[in-house]
């Protein structure tokens, strides 16, 4: 029986240390299964000190994956704005005030333009995770708060790339 992230069973190596340095995530049928869509494997390296120096994340096919963290909707109250806009849960944020997409993790940007824009009209451009992809979406709002909750968010680097490539062309086309 798979768990709710996505796996039947985990693996777990430890070096003569006790450090855990490995951790693989299979399926029912054996096979390598992305954990939470995110990657299926991941190793660790240490220093003398025992201090993790490396951390590598792994695809279902063992190829080194990037992880990346993202600005994503975690949370959309009824009665807000963005409910009635159609925002939704798991929309990554692509730009916000002066927040635009990016692969470093530093949300500062967002949090900042959150504050600055609280009382003014704002626009919200997101990606949304469609069949074939992501769909890029704008929504406009009045002065006041959205209603929506958001928090940072892990994507596997392949989906950190389609999200990218649509926003870029959503940019270059002049929104």
């Amino acid at each position: 029986c798979a768990h709710k992230n996505g796996y039947a069973r985990i693996q777990v190596t430890y070096d003569a240390r006790g450090n855990m340095t490995a951790r693989r995530f299979y399926g029912t049928d054996g096979k390598l299964v992305l954990m939470n869509g995110l990657y299926a494997a991941c190793a660790w390296e240490y220093n003398d000190c025992n201090e993790v120096v490396g951390q590598t994340f792994f695809d279902e096919q063992m190829e080194p994956i990037r992880v990346v963290s993202v600005i994503s909707s975690v949370g959309i109250f009824a009665g807000f704005p963005a409910s009635r806009a159609g925002v939704q849960v798991d929309d990554v944020w692509c730009e916000f005030g002066v927040y635009r997409l990016r692969d470093d993790g530093d949300f500062r940007a967002v949090f900042s333009s959150l504050r600055e824009n609280a009382q003014n009209e704002k626009r919200l451009i997101v990606a949304r995770k469609v069949e074939d992809g992501y769909k890029i979406l704008s929504f406009d709002f009045p002065a006041g708060p959205m209603g929506i909750r958001i928090q940072d968010k892990q994507v596997n680097g392949h989906d950190f790339e389609k999200i990218q490539k649509a926003y870029r062309e959503y940019v270059d086309k002049g929104k």
